[in-house]
C-alpha cells in the first residue's frame, strides 16, 4: 500500500473517531491483514479484524441464495452499542460505538457511508 493510501485511511479513521459515541475503528484488507486502527488498547484490533472479515465472508455467502451479489454493510447490535462492518472496495472498515439507540447511530452511519462512497 502506498503511503498516500495509508494516509487517506488514517484520515478516514480520524474522521470517524471524532464522531460522538465512536469507540474505535479498524481497516482490514480482504486478505485479513489489519491495515490501520484507532481501537482503544483494551480491544484487540487484530482479533476484531479477523472476526469482522469472517462475518463479512459468511454474509456474502448467505445473500447468494437470495439473489444478491455483494454485501456493503453489516450492522451488529449488542447491549453495549453497535458495530458496523462496511465494504469500501479496498477492504473492510469496522467501527464500534457505544451508541445504544439508532438515532445516535445515524450520524455515524452517514459518515461511514460518505467515507466509503468517496473511496469507490
Amino acid at each position: 500500500m502506498a503511503k498516500e493510501q495509508f494516509d487517506d485511511l488514517k484520515s478516514m479513521l480520524g474522521n470517524l473517531q471524532d464522531k460522538k459515541g465512536v469507540i474505535g475503528s479498524a481497516v482490514v484488507g480482504f486478505d485479513g491483514v489489519l491495515i490501520a486502527d484507532t481501537m482503544p488498547l483494551d480491544i484487540d484490533a487484530k482479533e476484531v479484524a479477523f472476526w469482522a472479515r469472517a462475518a463479512h465472508m459468511n454474509a456474502q455467502q448467505m445473500i447468494r441464495p437470495l439473489g444478491h451479489s455483494r454485501v456493503f454493510q453489516i450492522v451488529l447490535k449488542d447491549l453495549a452499542g453497535y458495530t458496523v462492518i462496511a465494504d469500501f472496495g479496498g477492504g473492510l472498515l469496522i467501527t464500534t460505538t457505544e451508541n445504544k439507540d439508532t438515532n445516535s447511530l445515524i450520524p455515524v452511519m452517514r459518515n461511514i457511508t460518505q467515507l466509503i462512497s468517496d473511496s469507490h
